[in-house]
């Protein structure tokens, strides 16, 4: 596959692409989503996946992720001709979705790109506002929701960080990227050193559960019943995760979600939907 190709192969609907999402801790689609609304879902997942399998690519050099990702870019603003990313900015303007929820994912992706270093526990903070936050925001702006952009920023960021937990090791040694705070552990780069790495990864699930006390209304306040419904099984599934990766070490073996984790989930959804039609 040429460099090009990165940005055209997943082009909307794309099989490959779709399927990818399935194997997401936490598919954008998702269990509760209506049907009149998936085709945009799907637009958007595949512009995110795109964009994020450009940045990971341990064979492109820094510059010409770059490139890539300024090409998407170029698409979106309808100033460059990409197919995919001009796909995506008809499918928002058609439902009234700012173009943010796509462009800001951008500014995250450069970032991983350059292997941006993460100083701060703010710096994360930041950084899940570009990597993260959008894709709520965009799921809100689809389902025409007017609250609970506070509490989707904290669960998408919860989400986001669980995640690199998840692939600390792997982000070190494929990639040379580290998302613990540098002022945790001291030095430059995830350490050798098991104690230190342990106690910076039950620091970020200590903010991943306030993160989560912070996103625990957001069912409560959706007025669409469906997108409550699916919040309150992501929640449950980020619960269980960090239970996991507290009870684990990430370092040593992926730890991931179990097909209990997503019944209990799907079980939370229901519960929710439920709940909302009695009270609607």
């Amino acid at each position: 596959m040429s460099p090009d190709d990165h940005v055209t192969a997943a082009l909307p609907f794309d099989r490959d692409t779709i399927a990818a999402a399935k194997r997401e801790n936490f598919p954008v689609a998702g269990w509760f989503i209506a049907r009149d609304h998936r085709a945009t879902v799907e637009a958007y997942y595949a512009f995110a996946r795109t964009a994020d399998d450009i940045a990971d690519d341990p064979a492109l050099p820094a510059s010409q992720k770059l490139a890539l990702l300024d090409r998407l870019d170029a698409g979106l603003k309808g100033t460059g001709n990409d197919p995919l990313s001009r796909h995506l900015r008809t499918t928002l303007d058609s439902r009234n979705i700012p173009l943010s929820c796509a462009a800001d994912l951008l500014i995250a992706f450069r970032s991983d790109a350059s292997c941006w270093p993460i100083q701060t526990l703010r710096d994360l903070d930041d950084y899940c506002r570009y990597s993260a936050a959008p894709v709520g925001r965009f799921l809100l702006a689809l389902h025409g929701e007017s609250e609970g952009a506070a509490e989707s920023d904290a669960l998408c960021a919860a989400l986001q960080i669980l995640n690199h937990i998840q692939d600390v090791r792997a982000d070190f040694e494929t990639l040379g990227r580290s998302y613990l705070p540098r002022d945790w552990i001291a030095h430059e780069h995830v350490p050798r050193d098991p104690r230190i790495r342990s106690d910076a990864i039950v620091l970020l699930l200590a903010h991943v559960d306030q993160l989560l006390a912070a996103a625990g209304a957001l069912p409560m306040r959706l007025v669409s019943r469906r997108l409550s419904a699916q919040s309150a099984a992501i929640l449950c599934l980020a619960r269980r995760l960090a239970g996991r990766l507290r009870a684990g070490d990430p370092w040593s073996a992926r730890i991931a979600l179990r097909p209990i984790d997503w019944a209990a989930a799907l079980v939370a959804g229901i519960a929710r939907l439920i709940g909302a039609k009695r009270h609607g």
